[in-house]
């Protein structure tokens, strides 16, 4: 938005002074207006990152070399005009989703996405503040960051002609150990750090902040269960234990806030059974839901048949924990 402010304002420059030179050139402002539509059309689109990047760094240096032709959409002081003194730059907050990522690239990209400077300086020097994390960790080229530190923001470019990438990285660190190997992060992130940006004449915007959240985090996820195999004897009442629901369990029961299971739910009754499984003395139909208070007090039973070939019973069910309360096979 910024950007085609700036083209709007600079067509009616450009206009204005046609009508008194008698000369319209437009090819830079063209060039400008081109670069801005691959701009919009690699935005958000992973495969074409670094050519995103690459195209906001020209946009970046095109009003930087042309400050006569691009110029400026916003009101420049004349306070600051008249006395020649640099101007310092202004950024923006910025928010960051890790959506679920234990590692993130973060970029130059947020830091300077809304950069200007009514001197038409660019960017140079990026002074990150680290005081707010602390449910992860900034990296920067694999060394983390844990004291104020000033990294430069000018583009590079290494002998392949490639823009070298700009290595800052958020990591959530695995419970065992700090390892930034990428997996999956349910957890909650409520994380924040400062930063400044300088113009080329080393002049610092005011502190803003990027702040950084998790839009997976799932305040509490369900319980994991298993199968679970029982052998006992034809004619024989066995009662089914909370036990066999939980450490018996193929593989057993877990849950990630270490919740106590809740109940179990009948969801399935094999047609083929030949015994039979009473709840308080009835006979379970599917929809059935036991809590644990019923199978801590033995009134959830399994009645073996009256034969005397090997027989197997089987019962399809569902498990939730009391924090999630979600159903979960």
């Amino acid at each position: 938005m910024i950007n085609k402010q700036i083209l709007v304002t600079s067509i009616n420059k450009q206009i204005e002074k046609s009508k008194v030179y008698g000369k319209l050139d437009l090819s830079v402002l063209y060039f400008f207006n081109l670069v801005m539509y691959y701009i919009d059309y690699t935005n958000d689109v992973a495969v074409l990152n670094n050519e995103n990047r690459e195209l906001k760094d020209l946009a970046y240096h095109l009003k930087y070399k042309y400050p006569d032709i691009l110029c400026n959409y916003k009101i420049i002081s004349p306070i600051a005009v008249a006395s020649g003194e640099n101007t310092a730059p202004t950024v923006e907050d910025f928010d960051l989703d890790i959506d679920g990522n234990r590692v993130i690239n973060i970029g130059i990209e947020p830091f300077i996405e809304n950069y200007e400077d009514v001197d038409n300086d660019i960017y140079k020097n990026l002074l990150i503040l680290p005081n707010n994390l602390n449910t992860g960790k900034l990296f920067f080229n694999g060394v983390e960051i844990t004291a104020p530190i000033e990294l430069s923001i000018l583009p590079v470019k290494n002998i392949g002609g490639r823009t070298t990438v700009f290595d800052l990285r958020y990591v959530v660190p695995l419970e065992d150990d700090t390892s930034t190997i990428p997996r999956e992060y349910k957890g909650e992130v409520n994380d924040s750090f400062d930063f400044k940006v300088s113009d080329s004449k080393n002049l610092f915007s005011t502190t803003k902040t990027a702040t950084i959240t998790n839009s997976v985090y799932v305040e509490n996820e369900p319980a994991e269960i298993g199968d679970v195999f029982i052998t006992t004897s034809n004619r024989t009442e066995l009662t089914l234990e909370l036990t066999m629901f939980t450490n018996l369990m193929s593989p057993p029961y877990s849950d990630p806030e270490n919740d106590l299971i809740d109940a179990i739910r009948i969801d399935g009754i094999s047609s083929s059974n030949q015994g039979v499984f009473l709840l308080n003395g009835i006979a379970i139909q599917e929809g059935d839901i036991i809590t644990r208070e019923d199978l801590i007090a033995g009134d959830f039973k399994h009645v073996g048949p009256n034969v005397d070939s090997i027989s197997t019973d089987t019962i399809d069910f569902s498990a939730r924990d009391e924090g999630s309360l979600i159903w979960v096979q």
